[in-house]
């Protein structure tokens, strides 16, 4: 009858290698994370910058582009078929 009011035995505690490789493996979890926002931040300032998007403004050209090309059958291309 004793048993009948007595508290079962908690579990043992998990052995310390295994409580080291859960801490180990939050420890990276955390690490990851950090670097996912560091990049994603990063992603962000480079898009409110302009980045690549400004290296040709709006206004500027080339000086290349702001004639046509000239070819020597007066037809612009390089199929001497295309003559309109």
């Amino acid at each position: 009858m004793g048993s009948l009011f007595s508290r079962p035995k908690p579990p043992p505690p998990p052995p310390k290698a295994v409580t080291d490789t859960l801490t180990a493996k939050e420890a990276q979890v955390q690490a990851d994370e950090l670097q996912e926002t560091r990049i994603a931040q990063s992603r962000r300032k480079s898009r409110a910058k302009g980045g690549m998007s400004q290296m040709m403004a709006g206004g500027m050209a080339r000086p290349d582009y702001l004639e046509p090309p000239k070819t020597k059958l007066g037809v612009s291309g390089r199929n001497p078929r295309n003559i309109a």
